[in-house]
């Protein structure tokens, strides 16, 4: 449930990865990596 809520706030701190790259990675990387990362 939480990794539902970091991505939205990455997409918002980060407008440029708002569009679908942001949404791409995260379906392809799991969540936490890509917030590690």
């Amino acid at each position: 449930m939480r990794a539902a809520a970091y991505p939205r706030q990455q997409q918002r701190q980060r407008p440029a990865m708002e569009p679908a790259p942001g949404l791409t990675i995260a379906s392809h990387v799991p969540v936490p990596q890509y917030l590690k990362a």
